[in-house]
């Protein structure tokens, strides 16, 4: 590990210069009282500080130098077209700002002091930003980021669009530097681009050990041996063009502030197995998240040994309702972040409740017994979860009003769920990952949208009172989901989205006026019987695959199937028949779906032949030897039949004529294979 203490001594005495020219900068320029009149059309203040806070620039005077704290780069003198700085120095003050001038060339933002909050416009051309440690920006422009140098020892907020460095209309070849402290963080909330030379992105992570109060059979290790994580820069809306410009340059470990224990990590290619002196750069579309060794306190393994009181069974951070996993002297133990936990067995009839009602995060949870964690008004997440046979985990958030002020209630399970044991959903705000194996089953009483066919493992789900399930399946993607579905909730239960196809191929008995819909791609029914008992809507250009075999019944007193313009019912024939089906050598007939009403880009049908109003509303697939079969449709008893009849021979011809059939023959057997 090299030690950079000359370094950043020279970088912390040049930055020192830079605030010291940049005050001698400020205090030279014009100073304006507050609020700022009307001619100047600069600024609006609009706060509770009394005096003026704003030293603000001329556009026809002086240049301004700004020099970022430990960046490489030289320092950057403008000649022209200089803008202001916009300078705050104060301590917990919030100021709200109109700026009407681009503070670009020269020009920018610094806040220092602490505990400070402003919120001001860059102006339509920005310039650079320094915030001190302790203070909040919120700020924005609205054409380009010319200088972009961001010194964030405190939090920086923008809101502007994409990120755009340079002069006008190019996006320049000088790289930038954003430098991030160990307290501070950039966030962009709108920016989906970033169109520049080259950003250099650098930043300091503090390894200290915090002592936390509180705390009970916990102490602070000595060692930087704990794998922290520091979120530099956020880009919450997702880039999906330009991150490639974005590089991690230098990362320094700082520690208690001492310049002469600052040393420069190296870079490692992963966040398994670091050093002391490595660290690891996960660079997404959404941000830059930085990895590393620290102080801390030592991951633990922990059972819940919490009571039914009224504290007892809370679970929080420091809170001591644990004991270690293996402690025989059941030890009172205190809970941290990133801990694991064993919910244990117990004796009672009734599921354990506990509640959770601040924001906690487990590595890992595993559930021998029957528990519901009830989340109110927080965020509880974990890693992989283990629910072992017999067991029963409800995970239930719910939201919390006081006032004005409410707070939603979340739960993430963002690892694998495995075991042989129950998941229960209860809420609409539980977010699980889309790959699991657990095999004992799912009830559902909340809405949770998927692309997985493992998302409820390889068991039963049950759809209660809330229930309902959104699979969105991309365009030329399918998946074949094998769970059995089953409920008593009404209304809508499973909604087909998304340009793909969805299978679903367990077992399907929806009652109590429980209905599908198919609102874009392709919705496939396969196995004998499926029951939906009030019926299936298929939106416009929708599709309904009916495998041949599968017998799809609607058995509600006003159950329906209506096919939108432009939809389709699609027919596989890669199936046995079903018993009730007719199967000769010259007929063959397939009872599809039984339904109180049909209808047909809005024509209901009535009992009879309907060949003529199902034209153009239904595809084959797979027909095989079938192909020159005859089609036609009929709507008796409530139950649509499709029957195919094969062709009768006709005695030999002439050969003009026999070609002449040929042609018609094929140009039919085109027309009836698309329902034409």
């Amino acid at each position: 590990m090299k030690n950079k203490y000359l370094v950043i001594s020279s970088l912390i005495a040049a930055a020192a210069m830079s605030v010291s020219a940049l005050a001698e900068a400020a205090t030279t320029r014009e100073t304006q009282t507050v609020p700022w009149d009307t001619g100047s059309n600069c600024y609006k203040y609009d706060g509770t500080e009394t005096s003026n806070p704003w030293l603000t620039g001329s556009y026809s005077n002086g240049n301004f130098t700004w020099t970022t704290t430990k960046a490489s780069e030289p320092a950057r003198t403008t000649s022209s077209n200089k803008g202001p700085v916009l300078y705050f120095e104060g301590n917990d003050k919030t100021i709200t700002a109109t700026n009407n001038k681009d503070t670009s060339d020269g020009g920018g933002i610094i806040i220092k002091g602490s505990g400070n909050t402003v919120t001001v416009s860059m102006g339509a051309f920005a310039g650079s930003i320094e915030v001190a440690a302790g203070n909040t920006l919120n700020t924005s422009w609205s054409n380009k980021f010319k200088e972009a140098k961001i010194v964030a020892y405190g939090d920086v907020n923008i809101t502007s669009g994409n990120i755009t460095i340079g002069t006008s209309g190019t996006p320049g070849t000088a790289d930038r530097p954003w430098f991030v402290g160990s307290e501070g963080k950039i966030t962009f909330s709108a920016a989906t681009g970033i169109s520049a030379a080259n950003i250099k992105l650098s930043g300091e992570v503090d390894i200290s050990g915090v002592e936390i109060e509180g705390l009970t059979n916990r102490s602070l290790s000595t060692d930087a041996n704990i794998l922290r994580s520091k979120e530099l820069v956020s880009f919450t809306a997702g880039i999906s063009t330009g991150l490639d410009k974005l590089s991690v340059g230098n990362i320094y470990s700082i520690e208690g502030k001492n310049a002469a224990e600052w040393t420069e990590l190296t870079s490692a290619n992963s966040k398994d197995n670091l050093t002391s002196e490595q660290y690891y750069a996960d660079k997404t579309a959404n941000g830059v998240t930085i990895y590393y060794l620290g102080k801390g306190y030592e991951q633990k393994t922990l059972t819940w040994a919490g009571t039914t009181d009224t504290d007892g069974n809370v679970w929080e951070n420091k809170k001591a309702n644990w004991t270690e996993a293996g402690d025989s002297s059941t030890t009172a133990t205190s809970f941290l972040d990133n801990d694991k936990v064993i919910f244990g067995t117990h004796s009672d009839s009734t599921a354990k409740t506990v509640l959770v009602k601040s924001d906690v995060s487990a590595n890992s949870m595993q559930i021998d017994g029957n528990y519901k964690l009830s989340v109110q008004g927080a965020h509880l997440s974990a890693g992989d979860v283990a629910i072992a046979e017999n067991s029963v985990l409800e995970v239930a958030p719910s939201d919390v009003t006081s006032g004005t002020d409410k707070k939603t209630g979340v739960a993430t399970i963002s690892g694998t769920i495995s075991g042989a044991g129950k998941l229960k959903i209860t809420g609409n705000n539980v977010e699980i990952s889309e790959n699991n194996t657990y095999t004992g089953g799912t009830e559902l009483n909340g809405e949770i949208s998927t692309s997985s066919a493992s998302k409820f493992g390889t068991g039963d789900v049950v759809l209660s009172t809330y229930g309902k399930i959104t699979y969105t399946i991309a365009d030329n993607a399918s998946i074949d989901v094998k769970n059995n579905f089953s409920g008593t909730k009404s209304g809508i239960v499973i909604d087909k989205q998304g340009a793909g196809t969805l299978t679903l191929s367990g077992k399907v008995e929806l009652t109590s006026f429980a209905k599908v819909k198919v609102s874009a791609g392709t919705l496939a029914l396969s196995g004998q019987t499926q029951s939906i008992e009030m019926g299936i809507d298929v939106a416009q250009d929708a599709k309904l695959q009916v495998c041949a075999g599968t017998t799809v019944s609607c058995s509600g007193t006003n159950a329906s199937v209506s096919l939108a313009n432009g939809a389709k019912l699609v027919i596989d024939f890669d199936k046995a028949l079903a018993t009730n089906d007719v199967d000769s050598a010259t007929e063959k007939t397939f009872q599809l779906i039984t339904a109180t009403a049909f209808s047909v880009n809005g024509t209901t049908l009535t009992d009879g032949n309907v060949t003529s109003t199902m034209q153009g509303y239904y595809e084959f697939l797979n027909e095989g030897a079938m192909q020159d079969w005859v089609a036609s449709w009929a709507l008796s008893n409530k139950t649509l039949s499709l029957m195919l009849t094969a062709p009768v021979p006709e005695p030999s011809m002439f050969g003009v004529l026999a070609g002449l059939g040929a042609l018609a023959l094929v140009g039919a057997r085109r027309r009836r294979r698309n329902g034409k």
